[in-house]
């Protein structure tokens, strides 16, 4: 059988003013009708450049080398870039990017499906798994949770009916319940239509499940492949060993002395009504009278489906929406004026005093960063605004954030576009964490991590929150991540706590059906995930 695509020695060569980038070297493989192709790796190691130079989407200053055959007909990487594009379509790793914002998500949808059937379209964002598609059509872009959003991204893929899909982290932003129905759908796509599939991601677990072969780049360069079972049962690289070993795991967090820790953050009867626009009118209730408290030096994991709220409570405590009812006070700071003004509650005037004392580590690092300034830039500015540090202690501190977090100092100078999912996270992590706050709210902050990253970063904030003192609301769908790094969970359920109980006791005995459920789809993905205690002997890379 003839390949459907075939890469040999594909090179990609970026010359920025910083000197020559040689981010993939020598890269061959192939792809078969109806195969899945698992493509893993730390970031900056060429996943993403690897397909986007097949489809032609690099800069043309990038230099792409090599020979790619498409279907038999052989050409240079330039030369088939159009036949590829052809019979492929691309799930973006940022699906906040990926949208039109001015663009209701029914429009968008047409406009790939080339059709305006409202029934048809429906049904594409019934078959990704969004709730009340119909509705769904008139909405836009920011009215969605970040995994309701990557949910919408992959409608607009398969409305083009392709032959290969490149998928690019498509599960990084959804739930576990989530996860599980969008692999569902995938390989149910690839049996009935013979969907080819290159999956890019970081996820061992979800690699296992659903690909068949695995490449595992490093530096722009393969350094193992073959079967996925083969390979991460066995792995012969001490690189693919690290990853391996580095996949979270259950934790024995510290306990909370209840009586002896005061809530730091307090949230009670907190509402938060959206209005709806489109040819329904009225407002959706978000957040429904939720009473929540953060206790001084706790790590306190908020999780539940996309949609559930999550992010709208972290935005609400950040200040960045309006509560319609309720109070919110931090360390006995109202963070709003009880009096209501034209059906809005006034900003506290005090809130900007707690704004350094509060910092936020958004879900969507490309779109918290500003696009025009450097990295350098937008690293200095806060500690300027916020702090008296000189320029000369701000680089100090900025010179010493960026080695903690593994980040390379010649990033300073790039653009965020420049920088690859992963690398964006951590220069939002680390802009928050020069500013010395007491608490953080994290929205997904490891969501676009590779493992080995993921776990130097988890690692860290524990780190932090010991020596420092802080707190942390982490906010996330990975149910090992929360475990390993929560002192209590918080599940919360169309914007209302379902369950609030510490870590190992939720774990071992849910009280609430739908924490229940969550486990059991959690269960069920991390059945597939490799056991790194049955390695030899844990690389030293795992433990950075």
């Amino acid at each position: 059988m003839t390949p459907i695509l075939e890469v040999e020695n594909l090179e990609v060569t970026f010359n920025p003013p910083t000197g020559e980038v040689h981010a993939v070297r020598q890269v061959s493989f192939e792809l078969q009708a109806g195969e899945i192709l698992g493509i893993v790796g730390e970031s900056g190691s060429g996943k993403s450049v690897s397909m986007r130079a097949l489809l032609g989407l690099t800069p043309t200053s990038a230099i792409v080398t090599g020979s790619v055959r498409v279907d038999g007909a052989i050409g240079s990487p330039a030369e088939s870039a159009d036949r590829v594009r052809k019979m492929a379509a691309l799930v973006y790793q940022n699906p906040g990017a990926a949208l039109n914002p001015v663009f209701t998500i029914g429009f968008q949808l047409g406009l790939a499906a080339g059709t305006t059937d409202r029934a048809a379209l429906s049904a594409l964002l019934e078959q990704v798994g969004l709730p009340e598609p119909e509705r769904a059509l008139d909405a836009y872009p920011h009215e969605y949770s970040g995994g309701m959003q990557q949910r919408a991204v992959i409608a607009l893929a398969l409305a083009q009916e392709p032959r290969l899909l490149v998928a690019d982290e498509p599960t990084t932003a959804l739930d576990v319940t989530t996860e599980a129905q969008i692999l569902d759908l995938l390989l149910r796509l690839r049996d009935e239509h013979d969907l080819s599939i290159a999956f890019i991601s970081h996820d061992l677990a979800v690699i296992r499940r659903i690909s068949d072969r695995v490449i595992v780049l490093k530096d722009g360069e393969v350094v193992e492949s073959g079967a996925t079972e083969d390979v991460l049962s066995n792995p012969q690289e001490p690189y693919t060993q690290m990853l391996v070993a580095a996949m979270p795991g259950a934790a024995s967090p510290r306990s909370i002395d209840e009586e002896a820790s005061a809530p730091l953050l307090e949230l009670s009867g907190v509402t938060v009504d959206f209005r709806r626009g489109g040819r329904e009118r009225g407002t959706n209730r978000v957040l429904d009278g939720l009473d929540l408290s953060v206790r001084r030096g706790e790590t306190l994991t908020l999780v539940g489906e996309s949609g559930s709220g999550k992010s709208t409570l972290a935005n609400a405590v950040a200040g960045l929406v309006p509560q319609t009812t309720g109070s919110i006070t931090f360390d006995g700071i109202a963070l709003v004026d009880p009096a209501v003004r034209k059906g809005r509650r006034k900003r506290s005037s005090t809130r900007r005093d707690v704004q350094q004392r509060l910092q936020m580590v958004f879900q969507n690092p490309l779109l918290a960063l500003s696009p025009r300034k450097s990295i350098s830039w937008q690293l200095h500015e806060p500690q300027r605004i916020h702090t008296a540090r000189d320029r000369t202690e701000r680089q100090r501190c900025i010179d010493e954030m960026i080695d903690r977090l593994e980040l390379d100092s010649t990033l300073l100078d790039r653009r965020p576009h420049e920088l690859s999912g992963g690398q964006a996270q951590r220069v939002v992590l680390a802009r928050a964490l020069l500013l010395d706050p007491e608490f953080i709210v994290f929205d997904e902050p490891t969501s676009a991590l590779d493992v080995s990253v993921q776990a130097a970063v988890l690692d860290l904030l524990a780190e932090l929150k010991r020596d420092l003192g802080l707190t942390y609301l982490f906010i996330t769908h990975d149910l090992a991540v929360a475990r390993h790094l929560a002192d209590r969970i918080a599940v919360i359920r169309k914007g209302v706590i379902a369950e609030l109980r510490p870590t190992e006791e939720l774990f071992a005995n849910p009280h609430d059906p739908y924490t229940a459920a969550l486990l059991a789809s959690n269960a069920a993905l991390s059945a597939t995930k490799v056991n790194s205690t049955a390695l030899n002997s844990t690389p030293s890379g795992a433990q950075k």
